[in-house]
């Protein structure tokens, strides 16, 4: 759990004295987009919780990339394309240095619904190495599926679609390996 002091603290050790390669991060979005903003029922209250959650999660993720990009090291986020996490003074900040976005369409890495469709998530990747062989944009040519509600059929019957539509997909996951070795060379 990211959110808590000790759990950062621990990590940020484990980072440290590891000296690990590459470090990927994907920290919760639903303060950070409109959809998640507009659709979820909060009060005052629990939107500060939120947020306060949700900026603590970037900030230390920034802080993570940053000091990879200080001792040489490679690292990288992923958010959806559109979230105000990437407009945010952190990234813009690293994106200034050497990071850069890279945008893709989760369809073209297969996300799909529980019927078959094609699921047009928009996502994006920011790096310090480059990921431009991970933009993909839709070329399915066939109706795609919403990401909203919750998922009617199948093993994850009741879950909230944008839930499940947040996890990589094998593809994605395949590819984003490829580069990983790739940067190794």
């Amino acid at each position: 759990d990211l959110s808590t002091p000790s759990t950062r603290a621990l990590l940020w050790q484990l980072v440290k004295e590891s000296r690990v390669r590459w470090i990927h991060l994907g920290f919760p979005c639903t303060f950070f987009i409109n959809l998640g903003r507009c659709t979820a029922l909060r009060t005052h209250t629990q939107w500060e919780e939120l947020r306060e959650t949700a900026l603590g999660h970037m900030e230390f993720s920034i802080h993570l990339l940053r000091e990879q990009e200080t001792e040489g090291r490679d690292g990288s986020m992923e958010q959806p394309r559109n979230a105000g996490s990437w407009r945010c003074r952190g990234w813009t900040e690293l994106e200034n240095s050497s990071f850069q976005k890279y945008i893709y369409d989760s369809c073209a890495f297969g996300l799909c619904d529980e019927y078959g469709r094609p699921l047009q998530k928009p996502g994006a990747l920011g790096s310090n190495r480059d990921l431009s062989t991970m933009e993909r944009q839709c070329c399915c040519g066939v109706p795609h599926g919403r990401v909203e509600g919750s998922v009617q059929q199948g093993p994850e019957k009741g879950r909230r679609r944008s839930e499940v539509a947040g996890q990589y997909t094998l593809a994605f996951c395949q590819a984003f390996a490829r580069e990983i070795l790739r940067s190794r060379i």
